[in-house]
């Protein structure tokens, strides 16, 4: 067992160091900066509270979640799969939903969801198992809390619709393949950090 304070992480990216992905950055920006840094514009509205990305690997979902908690200087709990795979009960990972609320405001990002799902083969009842214990975490935040939870996974359609419901990911955005303009823009910009002689 962890008391979730393990989970947690420095986050040195930013929106900036990240090329492309404008519309997905101007998401985070909206629903997820926006709703903890002036809740008020939720008031009378219930605020979202968690984000999901999903798009092919590689395509910087990992990395621009973990730029939100460095964009507005907040603790970043990381939770990779690999932690939710190895948990049989759903007790740790609210551990670490409660050390976020305690050093709120936070970002707490479930890594490759997907995996966790879709990882038990054919055994219908582990995933089930999985998808209640996970769910169930979610459903400990807080109603008032300064929190935010971010999701990614590769396929949208692999994630059980009850994610997708008013007070657990209330907003997702697909991160794809970048076009030419977007992978030109990626090329400037590590070109840039090279010293040439």
């Amino acid at each position: 067992s962890t008391d979730g304070s393990s989970m947690r992480e420095d986050s040195t990216v930013s929106f900036d160091d990240i090329s492309g992905l404008t519309e997905t950055k101007k998401t985070l920006q909206e629903y997820a900066v926006s709703s903890l840094l002036d809740p008020d514009i939720y008031d009378g509205v219930q605020k979202p509270k968690g984000v999901f990305l999903y798009g092919p690997s590689g395509t910087g979902k990992t990395t621009i979640a973990k730029a939100v908690a460095s964009q507005a200087d907040w603790d970043l709990y990381y939770v990779p799969s690999s932690y939710l795979l190895d948990r049989e009960s759903d007790t740790d990972i609210k551990q670490v939903i409660k050390s976020a609320e305690k050093n709120e405001p936070a970002v707490v990002l479930l890594d490759d969801l997907d995996e966790v799902i879709s990882s038990s083969g054919s055994s219908s009842q582990r995933r089930n198992k999985n998808i209640s214990r996970i769910r169930s975490a979610i459903d400990s935040l807080s109603e008032d809390t300064s929190v935010i939870l971010i999701g990614t996974g590769k396929r949208i359609e692999d994630i059980d619709e009850s994610f997708f419901t008013a007070g657990r990911f209330d907003v997702t955005s697909e991160i794809g393949i970048p076009d030419s303009d977007e992978r030109s823009s990626i090329f400037k910009q590590y070109l840039s950090d090279i010293e040439h002689k």
